[in-house]
């Protein structure tokens, strides 16, 4: 059927391997296939341009032999917020595209796969480790009512975030939010709230200073997690079980910074942190656009994307400032328009 589809010749075809990189494209379902072809012709031929399905923004970063890397922008109103998603080759159909009309290519893909990306889990995950935690295990200097009391405290601030999972594991905590993208005409909407985990950080310093008498630091990162179902913790019937439901490239990014930060801070590179935030979770904050550009960047490299990746040095107290100055600008921006619509 495909192949007596879109045979005018005003159409560019794009072939998999052909899909053009670093430029915005659009996702669209197979259901649009034949709505979108039959509009383009009586655009053709004179009829005025009409608004065809639902599009999702994406860019494509990279073409393997099995997948598609693609750059998701899932919301540019309340902040900016993009994701790293692969488009299997089994979910392509066909990628469609019309220059002499001003047409982005879409990618048209199963509507099955679609919907999955839209109505699936995704996950913010975080990092924390105390600093110079090993040294005062060699001078015993950590008593079983010290960490009692840590751990007691990690219980109570877990009680405050029903919808966060937090794991302690050695000398670190692993935490992990679930949240969602939602999608049009379902039960299932945007969840994302990375800020969160700054609130979540700053009580944490609180109890590891109150405690223990310690600094902390956390690398935070955020993205599609490869497990699909909604709980972000699983206990088997015995309890001798436990798992994070982790898989995928935020959760290896996790530990990737935190190595690289390890090196960079050895050599010199750069100064210690309290937080290594990978760019993509960055970049998703409600943070001042000036204030995210002029941010010093570092490399890192994970096992599950290509090429190099980035994280940004800060601490709580710089984030916090930051976010309030935007949303005092939000405010204002808010009140002027209500102002002129009257």
């Amino acid at each position: 059927m495909l192949n007596m589809m879109f045979d005018h010749p005003k159409f560019d075809h794009y072939g998999f391997e052909e899909i053009p990189l670093d430029q915005d494209i659009f996702l669209v379902g197979a259901e649009w296939l034949v709505p979108y072809e039959q509009m383009m012709l009586r655009f053709f031929d004179g009829a005025e341009y009409e608004s065809v399905g639902f599009i999702s923004w994406v860019v494509a970063t990279g073409v393997s032999q099995n997948g598609i890397e693609l750059t998701w922008h899932l919301t540019f109103s309340t902040r900016y917020h993009g994701i790293k998603i692969v488009l299997p080759r089994s979910e392509f159909i066909d990628c469609i595209g019309c220059w002499d009309a001003s047409e982005r290519p879409r990618i048209f893909v199963t509507d099955k796969w679609l919907n999955h990306i839209h109505l699936r889990n995704y996950s913010v995950f975080g990092l924390v480790d105390a600093v110079g935690f090993k040294d005062r295990i060699k001078r015993n200097d950590l008593s079983q009512e010290l960490l009692l009391e840590l751990r007691s405290g990690v219980d109570d601030l877990a009680e405050h975030y029903p919808d966060l999972t937090i794991i302690s594991f050695g000398d670190s905590l692993l935490l992990k939010s679930n949240w969602t993208v939602g999608m049009f005409d379902s039960e299932v909407s945007y969840t994302y709230a990375p800020e969160q985990l700054l609130e979540v950080f700053r009580r944490l310093q609180e109890l590891y200073q109150r405690s223990l008498e310690m600094e902390i630091y956390a690398v935070f990162t955020q993205g599609a997690n490869e497990y699909f179902g909604s709980a972000p913790l699983h206990i088997s019937k015995s309890g001798r079980h436990i798992g994070m439901n982790c898989l995928g490239v935020p959760f290896e990014r996790l530990f990737a910074i935190d190595e690289a930060a390890r090196k960079a801070i050895r050599s010199k590179y750069h100064s210690p942190s309290q937080l290594y935030l990978d760019l993509e979770y960055f970049t998703s904050l409600r943070l001042p656009h000036e204030f995210q550009s002029r941010k010093e960047r570092a490399e890192y490299t994970s096992k599950m994307s290509d090429g190099a990746q980035h994280y940004v040095m800060s601490n709580v107290d710089e984030l916090d400032a930051a976010l309030e100055k935007q949303s005092q600008l939000h405010e204002r921006m808010l009140a002027e328009a209500k102002r002129d619509n009257r």
